[in-house]
């Protein structure tokens, strides 16, 4: 873990807001109609904040998500481990319907230790696929952090 001297270091408390945009597989999935589905997938991102230099500004990210339909609604629940410049790691969940979500911050390590972390996320729409079973994505996130 690198020193939060070495980098970039965080107030107390604080507001973020950052795009990211990722691109992945989707490992397995099943269904029974075409309204009630579930898959697992994986994807991997950068972020670029709004205001350089900001919270994750120029980090990346690895993440596993489980995708429900059901029915009329739709229910995503994912996880993700965010690395910033420092090495530094960030461990969120992020739940939701597919088109928003709220995100929570789970543990983290180095500047991240004792973070906790809400917001939302936001999806600015789906790419095209450039490559046969991906799928690519960027998302508006936006909400606050403090220390405990």
């Amino acid at each position: 873990v690198a020193s939060t001297s070495v980098g970039q270091s965080l107030a107390k408390e604080g507001s973020y807001d950052y795009t990211n945009c990722h691109s992945g597989v989707e490992h397995a999935s099943m269904s029974i109609d075409a309204k009630h589905q579930a898959s697992i997938r994986e994807f991997t991102g950068t972020i670029r904040a709004a205001t350089p230099g900001t919270f994750l500004d120029m980090s990346s990210y690895q993440c596993i998500s489980l995708n429900n339909s059901l029915g009329s609604q739709a229910a995503v629940s994912i996880v993700c481990v965010t690395v910033d410049k420092d090495g530094d790691r960030l461990y969120t969940r992020f739940t939701g319907d597919g088109l928003t979500s709220e995100a929570g911050t789970i543990s983290g390590t180095g500047k991240y230790v004792g973070i906790e972390r809400t917001g939302k996320t936001v999806s600015l729409g789906t790419f095209p696929s450039a490559k046969p079973g991906t799928f690519q994505t960027c998302l508006r996130n936006t909400g606050t952090y403090k220390f405990k």
